[in-house]
């Protein structure tokens, strides 16, 4: 029984401590950044403080749990537009690892849980900024011909990410591809690698258009300030590219009110 116990230990401080080095080094590029977070970046960091509230969940180390729970609160509102990733929210997000760390060496050394106030009061802390509820707007997906059948398709996050482009002025381009089934799960995210210079890759869906059974069909969805004839050349000469018409203008982000 004890040393099941203490393998389950060396399995929690080893998978932990290497999750919160990823946080780290991760927080670390964001701080880095001016401007609009990388989506990319940002969701990397979201999973990291997701994986850390799994791993401590499972193991019972509480304090832990919270604290990424708390975290992944305020990355998702970031995620979302809710929230700004303004100086305030990265002194948090860089604070946090070093509190995780010192969770885990508590745990390793068998010792009293000396970081429950400091882990509780960096979670109130990564909670104060919450958001209040925004005023109803009008919608920047109205204002692009998507149509309702893709829109039904997204995800909240993806819609987020698409009003953002649309604010933001970019391009927007219906990629349709169709890959033998026994090759898409290379050859798709070879494509989505190839369009991710351009700008940035919405989302990546299903498509009912590959008439062959021998194929599976998808479309993705990019957001560009590149013209067509670009996204045509990375995506290759199996895609079509379809660009999104816009219905009206827009006001920037900054502009809204």
């Amino acid at each position: 029984m004890a040393d099941r116990i203490q393998k389950a230990l060396a399995e929690f401080v080893s998978e932990a401590q290497e999750n919160i080095d990823l946080l780290g080094r991760d927080v670390m590029r964001l701080d880095g950044q001016a401007g609009e977070p990388d989506p990319d970046l940002l969701n990397a960091v979201f999973r990291e403080a997701h994986t850390i509230k799994g791993l401590s969940s499972m193991f019972a180390v509480e304090r832990m749990a919270r604290l990424a729970h708390a975290l992944e609160d305020l990355l998702d509102d970031v995620r979302m537009g809710r929230r700004p990733l303004d100086r305030e929210a990265l002194d948090l997000l860089l604070e946090t690892p070093e509190v995780f760390s010192r969770i885990v060496a508590e745990e390793a050394g068998g010792g009293p849980a000396a970081t429950l106030d400091a882990a509780a009061r960096l979670a109130e802390r990564l909670r104060a900024g919450a958001p209040a509820e925004a005023a109803a707007g009008e919608d920047p997906l109205d204002a692009v011909a998507l149509g309702p059948e893709l829109r039904r398709m997204l995800t909240e996050y993806e819609e987020h990410r698409l009003r953002t482009s649309v604010r933001g002025g970019l391009g927007l381009f219906r990629v349709r591809v169709a890959f033998p089934v026994a090759a898409f799960d290379q050859e798709l995210p070879a494509l989505v690698q190839r369009l991710k210079p351009l700008g940035e890759v919405i989302s990546t869906l299903p498509s009912p258009e590959a008439v062959d059974p021998a194929s599976i069909g998808f479309e993705l969805l990019v957001a560009t300030a590149l013209a067509a004839a670009e996204v045509a050349r990375a995506a290759g000469d199996r895609a079509a590219v379809e660009p999104v018409a816009r219905l009206r203008p827009v006001a920037p982000a900054g502009e809204r009110g």
